[in-house]
């Protein structure tokens, strides 16, 4: 028994002696001072709190909800409404990535949803698109959501890719429609559709000007693209789209792709590149001085100047090549090589 109270003595002197040289109790180091030691905490920067919600519990490892991202998306999980996001998505700030989110709750995800504002309550097809008409053009392009659909004895109307039929057109904005849809084919209603902006026109969507046919060809002038056909020429056959145009002045005989009641150089020789009025560059005269492209060698001379030949005016040209044009050159018959003054002249031309 003695022997067991020296061994225990001795112990007991070893703990004071211990103590004594730790200055005390051992301090534990804990920065964010969230209960656990530094070099076991893995969230080291914890915010504690006094009275903290469930979220703010601290578990074991120093950590709260927080802290944790289970998705790595850079939202919290407790911020983030959308905890499963794909890697690699772009989120918003409540953590929601386009293929999570559905704005118009059309049933289809922003992140292929084509029309992403589908009014409420709509259905919608494929793309998150609404076709009200059933054109099959989407109700946010459709710039003619009224088209019609067709029933049991009767066919939508075509349309293009805006959605319109030509019913639902008037290209010359005169208040006529284009044309008029039956349910199998169109039938004409306006029946000058090149009206000027502006014109008064009748219930056929005609001018005064339009509704006559002033050269007699028995094509009103609203439809005549060939508005001077001389009396008593065979028109061509309309499936031709020439209306009020003769044979004489359908045909192309230089063959430059421009028909001759639109061909201005109706003898552009063969294999020349021409305008749309049917001339070719060198039958064109740019500058207006008479002479033709092909020939002028001043293609720029100011209006109004006579040229020469080569459709040159004095302006233009330099005989003596002392660099004063002929037009203010007091001494046209300068020698080569002299020294002169503004006026074109030597000293000796002067004195002479």
């Amino acid at each position: 028994m003695k022997k067991i109270q020296t061994i225990l003595f001795a112990l007991m002197m070893v703990t004071v002696s211990l103590t004594g040289c730790l200055g005390g109790e051992t301090e534990i180091l804990d920065e964010d001072g969230d209960g656990v030691a530094d070099n076991l905490d893995l969230c080291p920067g914890t915010y504690v709190v006094a009275e903290p919600t469930e979220d703010g519990l601290i578990d074991s490892d120093g950590c709260n909800a927080y802290q944790f991202d289970d998705d790595g998306d850079d939202a919290n999980n407790v911020a983030d409404l959308c905890p499963m996001t794909p890697a690699g998505e772009s989120v918003d700030k409540y953590g929601c990535s386009q293929s999570q989110l559905d704005d118009d709750e059309d049933g289809l995800m922003d992140d292929v949803d084509l029309c992403s504002n589908t009014p409420a309550g709509e259905t919608v097809d494929v793309n998150g698109c609404v076709d009200a008409d059933g054109d099959g053009v989407a109700w946010d392009v459709d710039l003619c959501p009224n088209t019609q659909q067709g029933s049991y004895d009767s066919l939508p109307e075509p349309v293009d890719a805006d959605g319109c039929g030509m019913s639902q057109k008037d290209d010359d904005g005169d208040g006529v429609m284009n044309k008029l849809w039956d349910g199998y084919n169109y039938q004409s209603l306006d029946l000058c559709p090149f009206t000027p902006a502006g014109e008064t026109v009748d219930a056929d969507g005609c001018t005064q000007w339009e509704a006559d046919d002033d050269d007699g060809d028995g094509v009103m002038n609203g439809l005549d693209m060939c508005q001077d056909t001389p009396a008593g020429q065979t028109l061509v056959p309309p499936y031709y789209n020439y209306p009020g145009c003769s044979d004489e002045q359908w045909q192309d005989p230089d063959a430059d792709g421009v028909k001759n009641y639109l061909d201005d150089c109706p003898n552009t020789p063969t294999g020349e590149t021409v305008d749309e009025n049917g001339c070719s560059y060198g039958q064109l005269d740019g500058d207006e001085d008479g002479v033709g492209n092909n020939l002028d060698q001043c293609s720029d001379t100011p209006a109004g100047e006579t040229v020469d030949a080569n459709g040159c005016a004095p302006s233009q040209l330099d005989d003596d090549g002392d660099g004063v044009m002929n037009d203010a050159d007091l001494c046209p018959n300068t020698p080569a090589g002299e020294t002169f003054d503004a006026d074109g002249c030597t000293q000796w031309q002067l004195e002479d």
